[in-house]
């Protein structure tokens, strides 16, 4: 089991002159042992790759839906994108929303990303989708999360489990998690200090929120990465080791 850093984490510097650059440094420096990239911000896969040899850290995956990596292109080339995460090495690929607004929508991009999840996992890079808070939503009673794992092969698509939108959705990470053990190879670690609206919250870091860690990682099976994320906010630089800090001590000791 690896830590690695989802890189949106650290939006706002990532958005300033060679930010990309900047927050691959810092992800080393905090101890990471990879990044989930966000976006490559100008660099070409070349230059990703010169930055992560020079950090000594390892693509954990992508979240497609940024710049050169969008869902179109997704959808006009799959294996385009195949042949670019290799390039940089990468051990997954995410979608990380999709908004579908009936139940016929979902079914019809289950069916579609099943497709993709069989061209990349046959390529070696496991395929999956991250949720937010409206996959807690129902259509006639069923969980849009569950239309949709339950309509995609546990072999091609995984979920990459984020706890901090199900609890904003006011559902139970922990049980989630348990009803989806062992299809969770990259779980987001991502805490919050206090439920701040109907769907908002404060992002903290990892371990000093309300969110319950060590019952979600527990209850999901085995894991590839445990990956941090946190919203944009003054103190995400802070928490990005404080973060890397708790979960090195927690889990990975």
């Amino acid at each position: 089991m690896k830590l690695g850093l989802q890189l949106f984490s650290l939006i706002d510097i990532m958005n300033t002159e060679d930010g990309l650059r900047k927050v691959m440094k810092i992800a080393a420096d905090a101890g990471y042992d990879g990044v989930e990239f966000a976006g490559f911000h100008g660099l070409t896969m070349d230059e990703v790759n010169e930055e992560l040899k020079k950090n000594n850290l390892v693509t954990a995956g992508i979240h497609l839906g940024w710049g050169s990596m969008s869902l179109e292109d997704l959808h006009k080339d799959p294996m385009a994108i195949v042949k670019d995460a290799k390039k940089i090495g990468a051990q997954s690929v995410v979608i990380p929303s999709f908004g579908g607004k009936t139940r016929e929508e979902w079914l019809t991009f289950a069916k579609q990303i099943n497709e993709y999840g069989k061209m990349f996992n046959d390529s070696g890079i496991i395929f999956g989708y991250h949720n937010h808070r409206h996959e807690f939503e129902k259509f006639d009673g069923e969980y849009i999360i569950d239309i949709l794992l339950e309509n995609c092969d546990p072999e091609n698509v995984f979920w990459e489990l984020d706890p901090r939108h199900i609890v904003i959705a006011r559902e139970d990470p922990v049980a989630f998690a348990k009803k989806y053990c062992g299809r969770v190879p990259v779980l987001h670690m991502r805490d919050i200090e206090k439920l701040t609206g109907p769907d908002t919250a404060d992002d903290t870091a990892v371990g000093s929120g309300i969110v319950d860690i060590p019952g979600v990682v527990a209850a999901s099976g085995d894991h590839q990465w445990l990956v941090v994320e946190e919203g944009p906010g003054p103190e995400n630089e802070k928490h990005v080791f404080m973060s890397a800090d708790y979960i090195r001590k927690t889990f990975l000791k």
